[in-house]
């Protein structure tokens, strides 16, 4: 059964890669709507409305990530457990 388990690892490793990928991008639009609020704010100028929506997609992004960090957190102590 080891070719099995050689097998999945590629997969695992997809997995981690891709949740990698996804935190990067979230990172990456976490702070950009950080800095669109906050010259929002610097300017005191952007519409109510719009500066509303995105700070609910900063909410919704944020939300998103612990929800990604979390799964990659018990994805790695599942990993760290000595096999019986």
């Amino acid at each position: 059964m080891k070719i099995t388990k050689q097998r999945c690892k590629p997969l695992d490793s997809m997995e981690s890669l891709d949740n990698r990928i996804r935190l990067k991008t979230l990172e990456e639009r976490i702070s950009y709507l950080e800095r669109v609020i906050a010259d929002l704010d610097f300017e005191n100028e952007g519409n109510l409305t719009y500066r509303n929506t995105l700070q609910q997609a900063l909410k919704e992004s944020c939300q998103i990530y612990s929800a990604l960090q979390k799964d990659r957190d018990i994805s790695m102590k599942g990993r760290s457990r000595p096999s019986a």
